[in-house]
């Protein structure tokens, strides 16, 4: 619901609406110790949680995000706890681990940033584990290459950076070969190139950074081209 709620008053800049909301669900979730607790309960308390966050953190609180995403990650460990096999709830933690990274990097930890998305890494080999090739565990596994190496780029580890999406590009070419109608995977494609372009340009490789952005862009016009 708080979802529904947050992409439409995104769009007219009022997610402020959703503070009360917000905090009286973090109060009530407060009082909760989760292992009185359902599974069913406890995975819908981790949701919510997870979009109050996201609402603090599209706000700029960043304090009040973390507590949000920290209550989540309390909660989905305990599902994964509960039920190490079970494919949702290790979904569900990865999505934690993923929003404690952004919130650490945003305030410019990458320290803690990259030992959480490290973790959510992780979760995600975990997660293409039980499921093998969904669309989901490969999202997953492929988003966590992506993150280790923006943060390698943050840190000017350009050869790491380099390694790192040249590591997400053979995955995608794999998944691409496997999917080559999912345009979602042909736009992570593109991404990943404008990204080594950038690591290219910051390197001083200018040629080589403009020979991958016209590969892209020649990608995107192909894929117009075809859905038009």
């Amino acid at each position: 619901m708080l979802g529904d709620f947050r992409a439409g008053l995104g769009r007219i800049g009022r997610l402020d609406l959703l503070d009360a909301v917000g905090d009286k669900a973090m109060v009530h979730f407060a009082a909760l110790d989760p292992v009185d607790l359902t599974d069913t309960v406890l995975s819908r308390h981790c949701r919510t949680l997870v979009q109050i966050g996201e609402i603090r953190l599209d706000q700029s609180r960043h304090s009040d995000a973390l507590a949000s995403f920290e209550s989540a990650h309390r909660r989905a460990t305990n599902l994964v706890e509960r039920q190490p096999r079970n494919a949702d709830f290790l979904f569900e933690r990865a999505q934690t681990e993923y929003w404690l990274g952004v919130v650490a990097r945003e305030q410019g930890n990458l320290g803690l940033a990259h030992a959480w998305l490290s973790r959510y890494r992780d979760s995600a080999v975990a997660l293409a584990g039980l499921e093998r090739p969904t669309e989901r565990a490969t999202s997953e596994r492929l988003y966590g290459v992506h993150n280790l190496a923006v943060l390698e780029f943050d840190w000017g580890n350009l050869a790491a950076a380099r390694a790192g999406f040249l590591a997400k590009q053979e995955q995608l070419a794999s998944a691409v070969a496997a999917r080559p109608a999912d345009l979602d995977l042909a736009s992570e494609l593109d991404e990943s190139g404008i990204w080594l372009s950038r690591v290219d340009e910051a390197d001083g490789l200018y040629a080589s950074a403009l020979e991958r952005r016209q590969g892209c862009l020649a990608r995107v016009e192909a894929l117009w081209a075809v859905d038009t």
